[in-house]
C-alpha cells in the first residue's frame, strides 16, 4: 500500500513539475518576446495590428538632436491628417516618407511613432470621446547644421555623405543625392517609381549604394600588411616608375604619376597603386580574406535603416590580376559609404566600432522621456596600436599626401582619398574617408561623389566644406558658452 502511494506521489509530482516547466517556459518566452522580437513582429508590414494602431493614433514627430522638427503630423480643422516635413529634401532619405509604404526613420521607428505613452487618464478620456491619442516622438542623433552643410556641399552632384561620432556611434548626418521632397511625393510618385532602382531618387546611396572603394581600400590592405609584418613593416621600400608589371599584368598609378622612392607611409600618403598592387601579391590570401570578413565585408551591419552588404570577392583561387586590383581598391570589391565611414570611426575610436544609431530617445506628447537609447560597443575591429599606426598614416595623407586640400588652421584631419574607375570612360567615383581632429576625434566622415561630378576636383574638397562648417559652429558654440 505504501509503495503504491509513493508511486502515485511521484506521478503527481511529475505532472506538477511538467506544468511548472511549461509555465516558466511560457513566462521566459514572453520576456524574450517583449525584449527582443515584439517590435519587429508588431512593425511587420503584414501585421494587421499596425493598421489598427495607425487609425487610432496621431503619428508622433521625428526630431533632430536639438528638438528641431523633421517630421510631424498636422491635423486640420476637419480632422484630416497630413504628414509634414519642414526641411523637405534635406533629410529626405534618412527621415523617409509614409506614402505607399514607408522608408528611413519613418519605417524604422514606426512602432514608436504609433504607440502612445501619454498620460493614461488623457488616453481614457480620448477613448471615451472617440478622439485619437498622440503617438510618441523620436528624438534622433541628427545635427541640423551638419546635415544642411552636407546637403549644400554636395550641390547638384550625385553621391552621399555619412558622418558619425566615433566615441558613441551617433549618426550626425546622412545625405544622399539625387533626392526628393517627401512633402510632394504623392504628386511625383508615378514618375519616381518608373526610374531604374539604382538611379531612383528613392535609393539611399549612403547605406544602399555599392561602389568600388578605390584607394580608400588601401586602409584595409595597409592593415593586413602591418598584421603580417608587425616587426618590419617600416622597412618597406618601393621605387615607383608610374606603373608595375607582373607576369604580363600591367597596372598604372593614377594619371601614370611616377612617385619615385617610397617607404610604406609615403606609398600610402601618395596613394601609390603600383606599391599597393605589389603588396597585394605578397599577402597571405587566406588571411587577407579572413581579416576583411571580420572588417564587416559580406555580413550584416548593425543599422536600423535599409542597407546593402559590402562584398569582398578575393579567394585563394583568384588570379594575379584580380589580386593586384583588389589590393588597390578596384577588382570586384564593393562598399557602401556607411561601411567605409564605420571603418574610419573605428580607427578614430582606438579600433573599437560603436554601433551606429539614429534614435537617441523617445518622448511622449507631453515631452516626458519614455526611453533612452544608449551607446553600445559593437565589435573591436583592430588593436589600439594598429589604430594608432593607421591614424598616423592617414594624418600623413592630409599633411603631405593626396588629401592636402583638407589642410587648414581649425583642425588637423586624418583621412584617405580614393578614385574608383567604374566603366570604360575617363570618369571615376571620388571618395574621402577620415576623421578630425586627428589627435582627439569628434567626427568621422565619408564622402562619395559619383562620376561626372562638377564644382569640385574631388571628394576631399567636399569633406573640407562640411568639416569646416562643423568645427566653425563648434567653436562659435564654445565661445558663446564661455561668455
Amino acid at each position: 500500500m505504501a509503495e503504491k502511494k509513493k508511486v502515485k506521489n511521484r506521478e503527481i509530482m511529475a505532472v506538477v513539475y511538467t506544468f511548472m516547466l511549461l509555465f516558466f517556459s511560457l513566462i521566459g518566452y514572453l520576456v524574450y518576446y517583449n525584449a527582443t522580437v515584439k517590435e519587429n513582429v508588431v512593425n511587420n508590414t503584414y501585421n494587421k495590428r499596425i493598421e489598427v494602431m495607425e487609425k487610432e493614433t496621431i503619428r508622433g514627430s521625428i526630431l533632430a538632436s536639438d528638438g528641431t522638427v523633421l517630421a510631424r503630423t498636422v491635423v486640420g480643422t476637419d480632422g484630416t491628417e497630413e504628414r509634414e516635413y519642414p526641411y523637405g529634401n534635406i533629410f529626405s532619405h534618412v527621415v523617409g516618407y509614409t506614402y505607399k509604404g514607408k522608408s528611413g526613420l519613418e519605417k524604422a521607428a514606426n512602432y514608436y511613432l504609433i504607440c502612445s505613452n501619454d498620460n493614461p487618464i488623457e488616453q481614457v478620456k480620448n477613448d471615451f470621446a472617440g478622439d485619437k491619442n498622440y503617438g510618441d516622438s523620436v528624438v534622433t542623433t541628427l545635427d541640423v547644421g551638419l546635415q544642411r552643410a552636407a546637403y549644400s556641399a554636395l550641390g547638384r552632384n550625385s553621391g552621399a555623405v555619412v558622418a558619425i561620432e566615433p566615441s558613441t556611434g551617433k549618426i550626425l548626418a546622412m545625405v544622399s543625392k539625387p533626392d526628393f521632397d517627401p512633402n510632394t511625393i504623392e504628386l511625383t510618385w508615378d514618375m519616381i517609381v518608373t526610374e531604374d532602382e539604382f538611379d531612383s531618387v528613392l535609393f539611399n546611396r549612403a547605406s544602399q549604394g555599392l561602389y568600388a572603394p578605390g584607394s580608400t581600400f588601401k586602409v584595409f590592405t595597409l592593415l593586413e600588411y602591418i598584421r603580417e609584418h608587425p616587426d618590419d613593416y617600416e622597412d618597406f621600400r618601393y621605387n615607383c616608375s608610374g606603373s608595375t608589371t607582373f607576369e604580363g599584368v600591367k597596372l598604372k598609378c593614377f594619371n601614370g604619376q611616377a612617385h619615385g622612392s617610397l617607404n610604406l607611409k609615403n606609398a600610402f600618403a601618395q596613394s601609390c597603386n603600383s606599391a599597393f598592387a605589389t603588396i597585394g601579391l605578397h599577402l597571405d590570401k587566406e588571411l587577407y580574406r579572413e581579416n576583411n570578413l571580420k572588417l564587416l565585408f559580406n555580413e550584416e551591419l548593425p543599422f536600423e535603416l535599409e542597407y546593402n552588404q559590402s562584398s569582398f570577392a578575393l579567394t585563394m583561387a583568384s588570379g594575379i590580376e584580380e589580386t593586384m586590383h583588389t589590393a588597390m581598391g578596384q577588382g570586384q570589391t564593393l562598399m557602401t559609404p556607411l561601411h567605409n565611414c564605420m571603418m574610419a570611426a573605428a580607427i578614430a575610436n582606438n579600433g573599437v566600432l560603436m554601433k551606429p544609431y539614429l534614435m537617441e530617445k523617445l518622448v511622449n506628447h507631453s515631452g516626458s522621456v519614455i526611453r533612452k537609447f544608449s551607446k553600445e560597443e559593437y565589435k573591436t575591429l583592430m588593436t589600439k596600436d594598429e589604430a594608432t599606426i593607421l591614424t598616423d598614416y592617414m594624418t600623413a595623407v592630409v599633411t603631405d599626401g593626396t588629401g592636402k586640400a583638407l589642410k587648414n588652421e581649425l583642425y588637423t584631419a586624418a583621412g584617405k582619398t580614393g578614385s574608383a574607375e567604374y566603366d570604360s570612360s575617363n570618369r571615376h567615383h571620388s571618395w574621402f574617408i577620415g576623421f578630425a581632429p586627428a589627435d582627439d576625434p569628434q567626427i568621422a566622415i565619408c564622402v562619395l561623389l559619383e562620376g561626372g561630378y562638377t564644382g569640385y576636383n574631388n571628394a576631399t574638397e567636399v569633406a573640407k566644406v562640411i568639416l569646416d562648417e562643423y568645427f566653425t559652429s563648434l567653436e562659435t558654440e564654445n565661445n558663446n558658452s564661455n561668455k
